[in-house]
């Protein structure tokens, strides 16, 4: 499972921009909201790895911006890479 990665695509609509959400005034894509995507690829990987009935948390992201926050309309991917695991799985 390690090293497995998984990448999403999210449609940037006025839910998720900045100024809806109040994690900013501009009319640009929310940081939590590309949290939240990046969680969506993260349990959509693990989904293969857990029995029926199991479940996954993360307790820690590393998060960098690599580009310029994307206006509405647009649409943005999210990888997920696992690193590691801690605990049961």
């Amino acid at each position: 499972m390690i090293g497995k990665t998984k990448e999403i695509s999210v449609t940037v609509d006025r839910e998720k921009l900045a100024c809806t959400v109040g994690s900013g005034s501009l009319e640009v894509f929310a940081t939590p909201m590309m949290i939240a995507a990046m969680e969506q690829a993260a349990c959509t990987l693990l989904q293969e790895f857990l029995e029926e009935g199991q479940t996954s948390v993360g307790t820690m992201m590393h998060v960098a911006h690599s580009a310029a926050a994307r206006d509405a309309g647009d649409s943005d991917r999210h990888n997920h890479r696992t690193g590691g695991t801690q605990g049961r799985i």
